[in-house]
């Protein structure tokens, strides 16, 4: 008996670059290959997302190295990028979610103390220059008031500056699955360039993403719908009214 052929994608070093290849690594699963997903980093977020498929974390098989990085920048859409650099033809452009939700994961939410819908915000990326001010998540704050929502504050370390706004603040107290569900049954995701503003488009939660020179819209807004972007030179120079201009309509759009 043929042994069944293995893929290794290893993707760079975060989880927004893990989540970009998921619908390049589908695609090879459909074409009949066991596929493994790792990335550059110590930790291999492919072990906790809930993928729609099998997918392991070894190293083996035929191994396609995307660790180099992945550049956004162009008008190249993000998954004809991704699935031209691994190889994937046709092109692997998801039509749907590509990860799932849960009741497992409602939950999870609710264990975290959130009531009811809400509005979920990543305020800071790989760098510093992709974050968020005080002032900026504020705007969010009235904005998911003013629409009956609460607000949730993620990031991989701790901000006690968001302490003082009457959102949750859970930064730094998180697991990788309680950020997963929290992005998954959000109302809507406001994201500075980071791995939650992936994640949550592949739920196909509405992304409000506010970003800087990292990303350029053009590149991600076709495949991660829906959305809306704000684009300026850092994501924290970006207006407060801007913001909440933007998360107004994206709710408005989105109900």
């Amino acid at each position: 008996m043929t042994a069944q052929p293995t893929i290794t994608i290893v993707a760079a070093r975060g989880l927004g670059d893990t989540v970009c290849c998921l619908p390049a690594a589908y695609r090879y699963v459909a074409d009949g290959y066991r596929v493994n997903l790792c990335n550059a980093m110590s930790v291999q977020f492919a072990d906790t997302l809930p993928t729609l498929v099998p997918i392991g974390t070894e190293r083996e098989g035929t191994v396609l190295d995307m660790s180099g990085g992945m550049a956004f920048g162009g008008e190249c859409r993000v998954f004809a990028h991704v699935s031209l650099r691994l190889g994937v033809y046709p092109l692997a452009i998801p039509e749907g979610p590509w990860l799932r939700k849960s009741d497992e994961q409602v939950g999870m939410v609710r264990a975290l103390g959130v009531p009811g819908e809400f509005v979920v915000v990543s305020c800071e990326g790989f760098s510093s220059s992709r974050r968020l001010e005080p002032e900026q998540v504020a705007a969010v704050v009235q904005v998911a008031e003013e629409n009956g929502l609460a607000t949730v504050v993620v990031c991989d370390k701790e901000h006690p500056e968001f302490d003082g706004l009457s959102g949750l603040n859970l930064t730094g107290k998180t697991t990788l699955p309680q950020l997963y569900a929290l992005l998954a049954h959000a109302r809507a995701a406001v994201c500075v360039d980071s791995g939650p503003l992936h994640t949550a488009a592949a739920f196909r939660t509405p992304v409000l993403a506010v970003v800087g020179q990292t990303l350029n819209p053009y590149a991600l807004c076709e495949d991660y719908q829906p959305s809306l972007w704000l684009h300026g030179q850092d994501s924290f120079t970006i207006r407060p009214e801007d913001v909440a201009e933007g998360l107004w309509r994206l709710l408005e759009l989105t109900e």
